[in-house]
């Protein structure tokens, strides 16, 4: 809707100043007028001026709920839908909606009632709920190959739902969440590191691409919608941030995590081997990393940092107590699978390494 009263009217009606031009009883039962009121002072009061049929407009109460996000505008909401019997699903969803993200942003707790899907389950649960009747509904009549190819659903979701933006924005919100922030696969963090380094990301350079198209991995027609709606990513600006600060010492607690697992794999191996073996742990050891170019790895992240110093220190100036020559078939057969093993657990890490 758009504005059709003159800002010195609004202010004029705001500080009590003689109105000619207009009824005060008129401008006060015009959702327009009262909402440029409430728009210009801010003041949460003001929808008490408005008369009893602007109070109870569903879009004066959508518009409170969005401008104050408080306890306040949550009670408004209750009132009108315990008062309304007759709401669209359209519109008590949407109302729910933003109810359940004041709810879970404020730090009152609300005692809802129990009676209602708004209060007793919430928009979230109604999510889950709606996923999930929907696969029902497409088992019926569809393989499980067919299924697969409608993603996550969101061109279902915007079938039903296109006439509520609010609406979309909430299921493509959970389906982001889930995609980003629930995924057992990968990690968020993990999935940035995998993907760029640490002055890329600082930049943007080439973010909001990757992450269109990793969406679309998940569900084509989620991911056109996000490409037009881009503030749907906003909740993930904060991880971002968090990710490009601790950017440094997560690369070193992952380097160390595989460290440890190399010795861990060394030791185990060393205590149960059933043959004879010639080649010396240390020396094994000192071979591995320096066949695969991990010395700066070690070196940089060994959490003994003087104890390891002084290895490569007698080791560097030494060669391998073993002769690979005279190494038996069974012998050569774990030296492979070891440098097999120990390539795989750091291959990530050698590749950044000759990039720098």
């Amino acid at each position: 809707m758009n504005k059709k009263y003159s800002m010195k009217l609004v202010y004029d009606y705001v500080i009590g100043n003689d109105i000619d031009d207009y009824n005060i009883e008129y401008l006060e039962d015009d959702f327009i007028f009262m909402k440029q009121v409430i728009e210009y002072t801010k003041d949460f009061k003001m929808y008490f001026h408005c008369s009893e049929r602007v109070q109870s407009d569903y879009e004066m109460i959508k518009f409170m709920l969005l401008t104050f996000s408080d306890l306040a505008s949550v009670l408004i909401a209750e009132k009108y839908l315990k008062k309304t019997d007759e709401v669209d699903n359209i519109k008590r969803l949407e109302l729910s909606i933003l109810i359940s993200r004041i709810i879970k942003n404020i730090k009152d707790i609300y005692s809802i009632s129990e009676d209602d899907i708004v209060y007793s389950l919430g928009s979230y649960s109604f999510y889950e709920q709606y996923m999930l009747s929907i696969k029902t509904i497409l088992s019926e009549d569809c393989s499980e190959e067919e299924i697969a190819d409608f993603g996550m659903y969101f061109i279902v979701v915007l079938d039903n739902y296109s006439s509520s933006e609010i609406i979309l924005n909430f299921f493509a919100e959970m389906m982001l969440r889930k995609i980003f922030l629930e995924n057992a696969n990968i990690s968020f963090e993990s999935l940035l590191h995998q993907n760029f380094s640490k002055e890329d990301l600082e930049m943007g350079k080439g973010y909001n691409s990757f992450i269109i198209d990793y969406i679309s991995k998940f569900d084509s027609a989620l991911s056109v919608y996000v490409s037009k709606n881009l503030g749907l990513l906003d909740f993930l600006k904060p991880k971002v941030k968090t990710i490009v600060k601790r950017w440094d010492s997560y690369i070193r607690n992952i380097r160390q995590q595989k460290i440890d697992i190399f010795y861990d794999k060394l030791e185990k191996d060393f205590e149960n081997l059933d043959f004879i073996c010639h080649m010396n742990y240390m020396s094994l050891i000192d071979y591995i990393i320096k066949k695969l170019n991990l010395e700066e790895i070690f070196q940089e992240n060994y959490s003994n940092y003087e104890e390891l110093d002084n290895n490569f220190n007698l080791l560097k100036y030494r060669t391998s107590s073993f002769d690979i020559k005279k190494l038996s078939f069974q012998e050569l057969k774990y030296l492979k699978n070891i440098l097999k093993f120990t390539r795989e657990l750091f291959e990530e890490d050698t590749k950044k390494i000759i990039k720098r």
